[in-house]
């Protein structure tokens, strides 16, 4: 018999795009679902369009509660979860007909613990602004946690929860962060969750679509992502320690790492210098990796570096 998926779906006032994302996990090529949708405290009409459609089709559950957040929606859902395998659906995307199916195939013919597909970025028409497609491969918990940690989410397509299917085994000891909360909480997922598997499978398919809005969080910095941002990199440094990546892999740990800061702290600039930038100059001031003696020596970063020095103390 096929293995039962469970596919969680955190809603939070999304009256405008719950229907449709619904529909796409509903209208799955694979059937053998168990769809569980937790509304963490709407308040627009996004609890009476889940009671709607979860009438018509026994395989939805909804769950109310009060709003607690991403990170608890999915802890709760992941214990609710009665599946072999769990997949995340955030409910302002939608999923294509295929995903299921081509994960299940994946992770069932790969013999790997996580599954993960191709997936693209689109806007509020469906127009795709660009797309990620992994090479078909399937790597050790090792190779796989390098290729999170110092590969761009565009090559490796490992950042995301959504774009994946987990073995819901791996949850068993999963503790959400508490120094990741509201920027990178995807990203330490999936460390938690690699370093628990054996095997990752990647399938090149494009099998999700993640819709970009004025509501993205990367668009609208706040205080509390520095902390966030941090936290996470933190997280990563201890996997890097771990791994014994220093000695193997040091240019590209401090490619990606400086890629990431100098991104962050660009976008801080721009969207609010007086409230965040004093609060990132007082967290990279004491951040072990962020020194000269570290910066990678192209003419790309070292020209990316002079213009943050700039930012920083002109």
């Amino acid at each position: 018999m096929s293995p039962l998926i469970s596919v969680v779906v955190p809603v939070y006032n999304v009256e405008k795009y719950l229907r449709k994302c619904t529909l796409s996990i509903i209208n799955q090529t694979y059937e053998n679902l168990e769809i569980i949708c937790i509304n963490d405290g709407s308040t627009d009409k996004s609890p009476d369009i889940l009671d709607s459609i979860a009438a018509q089709d026994s395989r939805i559950r909804v769950i109310h509660q009060e709003n607690r957040g991403l990170m608890s929606v999915r802890a709760r859902g992941i214990r609710e979860a009665k599946g072999e395998y769990i997949a995340f659906v955030d409910s302002d995307d939608y999923c294509k007909p295929n995903m299921m199916e081509t994960l299940i195939e994946a992770a069932v013919q790969n013999n790997a613990d996580i599954a993960v597909s191709g997936f693209e970025v689109v806007d509020l028409e469906d127009k795709r602004l660009f797309c990620v497609t992994p090479k078909a491969k399937t790597l050790s918990k090792e190779e796989a946690l390098k290729a999170l940690i110092f590969e761009d989410y565009r090559e490796s397509g490992l950042y995301p929860v959504w774009n994946k299917l987990y073995k819901k085994e791996l949850f068993e000891h999963y503790v959400p962060s508490k120094t990741v909360i509201n920027l990178g909480e995807d990203q330490y997922m999936n460390l938690m969750m690699i370093d628990s598997a054996d095997k990752v499978t990647f399938v090149p398919d494009i099998c999700y679509a993640y819709v970009q809005h004025g509501a993205s969080i990367m668009k609208t910095p706040k205080l509390s992502h520095i902390d966030d941002f941090f936290g996470l990199w933190e997280e990563k440094e201890r996997f890097i320690e771990k791994l014994g990546l220093l000695n193997t892999n040091k240019k590209e740990v401090f490619e990606a790492y400086f890629t990431s800061v100098l991104d962050f702290y660009g976008l801080c600039y721009k969207m609010g210098k007086s409230e965040l930038i004093p609060k990132f100059n007082e967290k990279l001031s004491c951040d072990p990796f962020f020194k000269p003696k570290n910066l990678p020596l192209s003419a790309n970063f070292i020209a990316r570096y002079a213009k943050f020095l700039a930012r920083r103390y002109l």
